[in-house]
């Protein structure tokens, strides 16, 4: 990918508030929490009602009606809208940040630091952060999915006005794909430059039933992992320097 002309490496970074939980990571331990834990907390920070729902906005429709069978409602009878599917809420969801343009600034020609708004609204999740190669990552859990029939989508997250994102025609879409709701997400989280990845039986068979709220992939550890303080990012710089094969150490991160 490309951050400011340079060829950069597809990077995330992951905020906590044990440092356990991210050595856990470290180790292949990906804990994946269900999807409607982030509805649950919609009165925080982390929290979304509409984490992978479909808003379903009337408000262009007012003085028509809606027909159900032999039953026809007026559109303004109707409220809270909102399009889903059974089990919407026991899908295995791992979320962190995409390193990219959105959350980094320029110091000088070779130095970048993340945006303090960026970082002002990912020290509510903790004092911890970890940075890791994606494409190592998912490379890792590519052998996992294979070795346990599963499915994995992943994707950077996009923001939109979610009320109006979502018109009263997707109800006629005879082949919805009903995860793409998952990777979009309110303006209103935009700082978050979400990153995601879920993962689904190839059956459809839930991966967490109704007695547990998370789900476990047990990948191979991370090779290039880093942990740091929060608090450091404020001051820390990313800096970008050509290096020889023969240079590359564990610190060097190569594309």
């Amino acid at each position: 990918m490309q951050v400011f002309q340079y060829d950069f490496p597809d990077m995330l970074i992951k905020f906590s508030s044990e440092r356990k939980f991210l050595e856990d990571l470290r180790s292949g331990k990906i804990y994946m929490n269900e999807s409607g834990y982030f509805r649950k907390l919609e009165d925080t920070y982390r929290g979304d009602k509409y984490d992978g729902k479909c808003p379903i906005s009337l408000e262009k429709y007012k003085g028509t009606s809606m027909k159900f069978g032999s039953i026809e409602i007026p559109i303004e009878c109707v409220h809270n809208f909102t399009l889903g599917f059974a089990g919407d809420d026991k899908i295995p969801l791992y979320c962190c940040s995409q390193i990219s343009e959105d959350i980094l600034q320029k110091e000088t020609e070779r130095k970048i630091k993340f945006r303090p708004e960026f970082i002002e609204e990912m020290r509510q999740f903790g004092s911890y952060y970890a940075v890791f190669s994606k494409n190592e990552l998912l490379h890792n859990v590519s052998d996992f999915i294979k070795s346990n029939g599963l499915v994995c989508m992943n994707n950077i997250v996009s923001y939109v006005d979610i009320h109006s994102e979502y018109d009263i025609q997707l109800l006629n879409e005879n082949h919805i794909d009903q995860y793409r709701s998952f990777f979009k997400k309110d303006v209103l989280y935009r700082w978050q430059n979400e990153w995601r990845m879920l993962i689904v039986s190839s059956n459809d068979d839930p991966l967490i039933d109704q007695s547990h709220n998370h789900y476990i992939a047990n990948i191979k550890p991370l090779k290039w992992f880093y942990i740091g303080n929060v608090e450091d990012l404020y001051t820390n710089a990313i800096e970008i320097r050509e290096v020889d094969d023969a240079d590359l150490g564990e610190n060097v991160l190569r594309k």
